[in-house]
């Protein structure tokens, strides 16, 4: 297979570009995972309502991050694991235990740890969770609007997932 590169900001369709702008004015550059994405000005719209699913849900940003990071681990996606490993410990401000807690599904805390193993369970499965599994989610307290937030959000990890593992672009986060 031929070398695949994240395209330059100016190579992306007109419609990805402008989809992009608010982003590149908030943090400066665009990652590479986001860029090569935006080459489908389509696949970018959908992932970027899939990523609103978790900014819209009860899930703080900590349990998303439990989320993402069993998801990628369990997709065994090396830039996403490297992505939510900084973003986890510079903006979350979560530990490296905690990091590593998170992409192993072995933290403690009554409900982070069954959160991640619950998310890294449903990738592994393609979706299916047991009737047990789905009961341990609504003992945490969640009702059925979150099961469909926590879907979306392992769903938009799984889409950046399959865009790194199927194209290998260069990682530009650091490597935990």
């Amino acid at each position: 297979m031929e070398k695949i590169y994240a395209p330059a900001f100016e190579a992306l369709p007109k419609a990805s570009q402008d989809m992009l702008e608010p982003l590149k004015k908030k943090m400066g550059r665009i990652p590479a995972i986001i860029l090569t994405i935006a080459t489908s000005p389509a696949l970018l719209e959908a992932y970027f309502k899939m990523d609103a699913v978790g900014k819209q849900s009860k899930f703080t940003a900590k349990e998303q991050e439990y989320i993402k990071l069993s998801v990628a681990e369990t997709n065994r996606c090396t830039y996403c694991i490297a992505a939510h490993s900084y973003i986890a410990k510079n903006v979350i401000r979560m530990t490296d235990e905690e990091i590593l807690e998170a992409r192993h599904c072995s933290s403690t805390d009554k409900k982070l740890g069954p959160l991640s193993c619950l998310a890294a369970t449903a990738a592994k499965n393609g979706g299916h969770l047991d009737k047990d599994d789905v009961n341990v989610f609504f003992s945490l307290g969640y009702d059925l609007k979150d099961l469909m937030d926590f879907i979306g959000i392992i769903l938009g990890m799984t889409v950046t997932n399959y865009v790194h593992n199927m194209t290998d672009i260069d990682i530009d986060f650091p490597i935990p």
